[in-house]
């Protein structure tokens, strides 16, 4: 199977898409927004940009830039969200998104799929705000986990039931939740649009290329004939 790599202008034009950005403030605001959270690393150490190398993206950078974005969506700081990414991911973030695809068409067979298997990602206790006066370099996000949609009901309810008499760690009842596996397909419906559209230009330049040297030589031949008019006149 061919390795999957993508190009910024596809990525970028996909995750626009994703969230339907509309085509003026894409290239204005929106690209700023993810040039600025890939300078921060969101895309992991190797792949920093800014480093004269052309970047292309595999399904890592993908994943990594995709919740990136949807967690500043939830109102978390750029840097915030990048810092997440590149501390958990090893350890929690690339399962997570491994199993948000499998609920996807194109990894079914393009069968049906159960919404309630969609796999939801949830921030419990976070204090977005004043983490800060109480101590912390970043907004406090202190727990981070996933689970299937059908199962969220029952998380959701233990985090609202934090009881700071029965809660060591003090934690609020407060929590965010998103469901990657929806956010990827949406992702992925954009990329696949997005990629024909470089494909589509990529075949247009060759034709393109192509027809350059058949416009000089009908040139050249063309003005021999026009001076061999000329001649006989």
């Amino acid at each position: 199977m061919p390795k999957l790599e993508f190009s910024y202008g596809t990525v970028e034009r996909a995750v626009a898409w994703s969230h339907a950005i509309p085509e003026t403030a894409r290239k204005a605001g929106f690209r700023s927004m993810l040039n600025n959270l890939q300078k921060l690393g969101v895309l992991g150490e190797a792949a920093r940009v800014g480093r004269g190398t052309p970047l292309t993206y595999t399904p890592t950078e993908l994943h990594r830039l995709v919740l990136g974005v949807e967690l500043c969506e939830l109102g978390l700081p750029p840097a915030t969200a990048v810092g997440l990414v590149a501390t958990y991911w090893d350890s929690k973030l690339k399962k997570i998104c491994d199993d948000a695809e499998r609920n996807n068409p194109a990894a079914r067979g393009d069968q049906p799929i159960d919404p309630g298997d969609d796999t939801v990602i949830y921030l419990g206790g976070v204090a977005l705000r004043t983490g800060s006066l109480k101590g912390s370099r970043s907004p406090t996000i202190p727990n981070i986990n996933s689970c299937k949609l059908r199962e969220l009901p029952t998380h959701i309810v233990e985090w609202m039931k934090m009881d700071p008499d029965n809660n060591p760690a003090d934690l609020p009842p407060r929590a965010l939740v998103l469901n990657l596996s929806a956010r990827l397909r949406a992702f992925h419906r954009g990329l696949a649009a997005a990629h024909m559209i470089e494909l589509r230009g990529e075949r247009t330049a060759t034709g393109n290329i192509k027809a350059r040297p058949d416009r000089r030589a009908r040139g050249r031949r063309e003005r021999k004939a026009a001076k061999g008019r000329v001649k006989r006149k």
